[in-house]
């Protein structure tokens, strides 16, 4: 917009008012809320969209403050999928992890008959 000399200056804040919201509130809500609802990622561009209209906003923290959130969404979005998308795969690794370190190493049976043997040696395995 400033390329095309639509814009002379940045906006203030309340320029981008949309109803009881800010336009970008609005924007990052519909894509967390159509992830919560439906598992569903809004159009890839919306980021980018979002971080357009901060760009257009006179105070330069609440500009970095959007960015931000935005960031943040899509990142909190995107570790979710993966922990959904993984979570079986991860809870089959704990079992299987489980299961390697609860395989028994030592017969103890045969400690028993080591120590039948030789009577005289004292063993670290002890019969009562």
């Amino acid at each position: 917009m400033f390329d095309q000399g639509l814009l002379k200056s940045k906006l203030p804040v309340k320029f981008f008012r949309y109803h009881h919201y800010h336009l970008w509130d609005r924007h990052i809500c519909c894509f967390l809320h159509l992830w919560i609802s439906e598992k569903k990622i809004w159009f890839d561009d919306w980021a980018l969209y979002v971080k357009k209209l901060a760009s257009f906003i006179d105070d330069k923290a609440i500009a970095e403050s959007i960015v931000n959130e935005v960031n943040i969404a899509q990142r909190l979005v995107i570790l979710n999928k993966a922990m959904d998308d993984n979570s079986k795969i991860i809870f089959e690794n704990i079992e299987d992890m489980h299961k390697l370190h609860n395989v028994e190493l030592y017969n103890m049976d045969i400690v028993e008959q080591e120590n039948e043997k030789s009577p005289n040696v004292t063993h670290l395995f002890k019969t009562a």
